[in-house]
């Protein structure tokens, strides 16, 4: 088990072991019993990576102190998501239930995502000097530029881990905006947190290729490395993409 986060960073847990509440920190113990302790007011978000027990007033604490949580199944697939968020945003929550009831909603929907496509895959490619040659080709070269860069399968790895933080990106910025998590995991018929999470892959693979052409081959051998990188090469970028994104909801008012 891992973890050290400096202030605002993010604490990467890696299981066996388990996660209690200390008043006002947070003992982490690894397999063998050994603890570790975090203050939570230094943790901006924690991601846990297999078999974690968490103990009682843990996941309360988070959420009151607006800590998100991402959970990892063991091949680092995203298992659930905390997102803390008081309230329901009455603008943009309504908005939402109003759009999928109008006519038309699918259709509607559809168009809003590929254009959020289109203006990302745009973006990326003007950052990078690239000609916007389609989705699929695009996408295709971002991912071949990093695995000749890195290797093919610590590139996919790495993909794996980050796209999981995306998608946490994804929830953190639906819950600034209060949008309660039924809603923003698929109550209106489409989970906004896994394809807001998916058009967040434009900027999080520009930013890597963008680190590839400047930089030799970062360490990423861990899962603490992998979030070291995510945090110095593209966090910023994706965060604001996120943002936008959700800003960009209002379009689909009917």
């Amino acid at each position: 088990m891992r973890g050290g986060p400096e202030r605002g960073r993010s604490l990467y847990v890696e299981g066996p072991g388990e996660i209690a509440w200390r008043r006002g920190a947070l003992e982490v113990r690894n397999r063998h019993g050994r603890a570790r302790y975090f203050p939570l007011d230094r943790i901006a978000r924690i991601v846990a990576l297999g078999e974690v027990r968490w103990r009682e007033g843990v996941l309360t604490s988070c959420a009151a102190a607006g800590v998100p949580v991402l959970a990892l199944t063991e091949d680092g697939r995203a298992s659930w998501t905390l997102v803390p968020g008081t309230g329901v945003s009455v603008d943009l929550a309504q908005a939402l239930i109003a759009a999928r009831e109008s006519p038309r909603w699918e259709e509607r929907y559809r168009a809003w995502f590929d254009s959020q496509d289109r203006r990302l895959r745009r973006h990326t490619c003007q950052a990078l000097g690239w000609e916007d040659s389609g989705a699929r080709a695009v996408w295709t070269r971002l991912e071949r530029t990093l695995a000749n860069a890195w290797g093919a399968e610590r590139v996919e790895h790495l993909l794996t881990r980050l796209d999981s933080l995306a998608r946490l990106e994804a929830a953190d910025a639906l819950a600034e905006r209060e949008v309660p998590a039924d809603l923003a995991g698929g109550w209106i018929g489409v989970s906004l947190v896994d394809d807001i999470g998916t058009l967040l892959g434009w900027p999080l693979r520009g930013k890597l290729v963008a680190t590839a052409h400047r930089e030799r081959t970062p360490p990423m051998e861990t899962e603490e490395q992998m979030i070291s990188l995510y945090e110095t090469a593209a966090a910023g970028t994706v965060r604001g993409a996120a943002r936008r994104l959700v800003a960009y909801l209002w379009k689909l008012r009917p």
